[in-house]
């Protein structure tokens, strides 16, 4: 199997293995496709699953299907075969907008004799609520904040508070099992099956078909074609929820894929094909998260492998939102309100928040319910961050007066947020940041360095409003917090900051996790280090994170790692990370490389380029059509089709070509490094712009 981009961005695999598999997405699906075309995962946003399975055997005179290639982009998936003397292509898309699947056979005889196609496809219906019940109870979610507020909490556990707080946290995660899942009651219809459960599946062919079998297990559609030579049989199949399903409008499905294909394909004009489909398949992905539930509940979820419970998280949808912010930044605002549900009155912020309407009846009025893993100590920094975006993009100063269910306006929110992050800078020896299988506490430099980056956007926004006195006051609290960096954090031997740093001033023994973290270039991202100390933590990053030019790391080149060495405290690990190479401890993130790639090019420095593909080229050489969430040569791959790995979009918007509105609307553009190019698609301060380069420079 080998996959290659190109000249427009789509990927081809030749050969095409059989577990090979290619995720996509709308606003009311997930859904993964394996290599011979069988629909491995179907999923609505809200968690229920309408198959388990889906898998067909097709066969010319007996002869079975094999397939040379296959193409993946945006939503459309083909694969093209042969059988005898017969073409056979298979294409399976979603529309822009239904929770549905249309596949489309397409078989053509190239020969001189009659052919007979036959095709039976075998379907397992789900169907099923995935719980009854999801986390913990209101009590619980009282008994964490008792636990980590209340001082006498605190004063006798100690260190061994954590323990306590996360296995509370963690309780979140365990959903409760459904009491004897019922099997989906199957009809017959005339072209197809319907299928009853929590929701309804509807499944039509284009075709009469030769026998149905409805079964609760399984159930199977058989057909059988006799054709001519020349001629062409087209066979429409229709998977959908809620019995929306008409495989008479297959041609209008497929011509939407088309169409957004054309958008994507478009959106990067370069005649690099690696960097073309980089930056097709990121925005793709991005793209694919925005979620909108029956109940209401809408905004950027994770991916694919975070899905239920239905949830938005601060931090990775922060990175998801810079992506969509050019393109669709009317969902990154409805996203951004929702979000603000989760910020409890005094600032604290869980990871994530949960749609309410899936939570027991006696718990959606309870506060703190929503929250999806309790206290983060970087969803509050983000909070104001993408808040300062949002309001840069679109203009819309009047987003800081929306009001939530309690009379809580989006500024004040934003306030609260710095609020509780100010009053104690410190963080507790808690999982409760990105490295959350790592416990970091007190001065850590990614925890740090968020929160100056939120305070300068708190003063920028401040100064736009005319509240001179609150800006001044948060320009003068992000310098104290940058002083706390310089002075707790960096290591002027080896030449940049460290992961993170314990006093012993706030309990258990003094320590240093001195190695170099790549979440530490946030300092530079968010203008929190001095420039002489910026030079030396690049140098730095350059010769130990870059596995080719790292010699002591066992696995030759593969990308940027996200530390170096490995984690030195065994105690401060659990889960994936306590493995080097893995997760939090080595792996690579491609989130991390694109921030890493964003400043090497805002600062013009000619090695831009490795950070920004070398996971892109390790992706098309394992065979992943999609970004993925970190890998590692020693580990299996994490989530695939990962909102935030797509990054590199804006790495390259706001990298490279600067384009990165001021509060003012303000935009200089400048040449990027990659030279002659045009952007299309975007959406600056509500208008439609196209940027062309040329030997002139970067217009808009």
């Amino acid at each position: 199997m080998r996959v290659t981009p190109t000249p427009d961005g789509r990927l081809l695999v030749h050969d095409p293995a059989p577990d090979l598999r290619y995720d996509m997405g709308n606003p009311r699906l997930f859904a993964t496709l394996n290599g011979q075309g069988h629909i491995t995962h179907f999923h609505l946003p809200e968690g229920i699953g309408l198959i388990h399975s889906w898998t067909h055997t097709a066969r010319v005179n007996g002869v079975p299907i094999k397939w040379a290639e296959a193409e993946a982009v945006g939503r459309s998936w083909t694969l093209r075969g042969s059988a005898l003397d017969v073409e056979i292509t298979l294409r399976t898309v979603c529309p822009a907008n239904s929770p549905e699947l249309i596949q489309v056979w397409q078989v053509v005889n190239r020969g001189s004799m009659d052919r007979i196609f036959t095709l039976t496809l075998d379907v397992v219906f789900d169907l099923c609520q995935p719980a009854v019940r999801v986390g913990t109870s209101a009590s619980a979610t009282r008994l964490y904040h008792l636990l980590s507020d209340h001082p006498l909490a605190r004063r006798t556990l100690g260190p061994r508070r954590w323990r306590m707080l996360n296995r509370i946290s963690e309780a979140q995660k365990r959903l409760a099992a459904v009491a004897g899942r019922q099997l989906p009651e199957v009809e017959i219809l005339v072209d197809g099956l319907r299928a009853q459960g929590a929701t309804s599946a509807t499944l039509r062919a284009g075709d009469t078909p030769l026998s149905l079998d409805p079964a609760p297990l399984q159930s199977s559609l058989s057909f059988r074609q006799e054709i001519r030579p020349g001629r062409t049989y087209t066979l429409p199949l229709v998977l959908g929820a809620n019995g929306s399903t008409d495989p008479a409008g297959y041609r209008a499905a497929l011509e939407d894929a088309d169409e957004y294909t054309h958008w994507l394909t478009t959106a990067f004009e370069h005649p690099d094909p690696l960097l073309r489909s980089l930056f097709v398949a990121s925005l793709n992905t991005a793209l694919a998260m925005y979620k909108e539930l029956p109940s209401g509940f809408a905004g950027l979820w994770a991916g694919p492998g975070y899905a239920y419970p239905p949830r938005i998280y601060f931090r990775d949808s922060y990175w998801t939102a810079l992506i969509l912010l050019p393109y669709r930044p009317d969902w990154v605002r409805n996203h951004l309100l929702n979000l603000a549900t989760g910020i409890h009155p005094d600032g604290t912020c869980p990871s994530g928040v949960i749609d309410r309407a899936i939570l027991p009846f006696e718990d959606q009025d309870e506060p703190g319910t929503t929250d999806w893993l309790s206290d983060h100590r970087d969803s509050p920094a983000f909070f104001v961050l993408l808040l300062h975006e949002v309001l840069a993009w679109t203009g819309d100063m009047s987003l800081l007066n929306e009001k939530l269910e309690d009379g809580r306006t989006i500024w004040a929110c934003a306030q609260a947020c710095l609020n509780c992050l100010t009053a104690n800078p410190a963080k507790d020896r808690a999982p409760n940041d990105w490295a959350d299988n790592v416990l970091r506490s007190e001065w850590v430099t990614y925890d740090l360095a968020l929160l100056v980056g939120a305070l300068h956007a708190a003063a920028d926004i401040a100064r736009n409003i005319g509240e001179s006195n609150a800006a001044a006051t948060y320009a003068q609290d992000a310098y104290q917090i940058s002083q706390l960096l310089q002075i707790h954090n960096w290591d002027d031997n080896q030449g940049y900051y460290v992961d993170y740093r314990r006093t012993g001033e706030y309990g258990g023994l003094p320590f240093i996790e001195d190695h170099l973290a790549l979440d530490t270039l946030m300092v530079l991202r968010f203008h929190a280090a001095p420039p002489e100390r910026a030079t030396r933590l690049l140098e730095a990053v350059r010769s130990k994170l870059q596995t080719r030019s790292n010699m002591f790391q066992p696995y030759e080149d593969w990308g940027v790692m996200c530390c170096w060495p490995p984690y030195s405290l065994r105690q401060d690990l659990f889960g994936k990370s306590a493995q080097p190479y893995n997760y939090h401890n080595g792996a690579e993130w491609p989130y991390l490389s694109a921030t890493y790639a964003q400043i090497l090019l805002e600062r013009d420095d000619p090695g831009w380029r490795y950070p920004l593909t070398r996971w892109w080229e390790i992706h098309m050489e394992r065979g992943w059509l999609t970004p993925v969430e970190y890998h590692s040569p020693a580990h299996p791959p994490g989530a695939f089709l990962q909102g935030w790995s797509g990054l590199v979009v804006s790495a390259m918007l706001v990298g490279g070509l600067k384009l990165r509105p001021a509060l003012n609307g303000k935009i200089t553009l400048r040449t990027p490094p990659w030279g002659a190019s045009t952007l299309r698609h975007l959406i600056v301060r509500g208008q439609p712009r196209t940027i062309t380069v040329n030997e002139s420079g970067a217009q808009m």
